[in-house]
């Protein structure tokens, strides 16, 4: 497969293998649980208005956790995007930016 797609800033040896890249983007993709849904164990991923299972959505806050305390190494920079983390920012920051008339 080619993932060059996926990074900036290539460096490629003479055969034209990728050997070092400034930045690569990542994504992870759950798969709902419809069993739980139709259960009604469900709830709305506010970050899209998707219907999802509560693991999913428990999965979705165990990782910004993970994320936000992730050692990396000096010179390195991480930058996340997660529906959830949307949503509880968004909470926190429209409220002040929003009024109702």
């Amino acid at each position: 497969m080619n993932y060059s797609s996926e990074f900036s800033g290539i460096v490629r040896n003479d055969s034209g293998h990728i050997i070092q890249a400034n930045a690569v983007f990542l994504s992870w993709f759950a798969k709902i649980n419809q069993t739980a849904i139709s259960g009604g164990e469900s709830n709305s991923d506010l970050g899209n208005g998707e219907t999802v299972d509560e693991n999913n959505l428990l999965w979705e806050t165990e990782l910004v956790k993970l994320l936000l305390n992730y050692p990396l190494p000096q010179g390195v920079e991480m930058y996340f995007r997660i529906a959830r983390r949307l949503v509880n920012i968004s909470r926190h920051t429209l409220p002040h930016f929003i009024t109702n008339k």
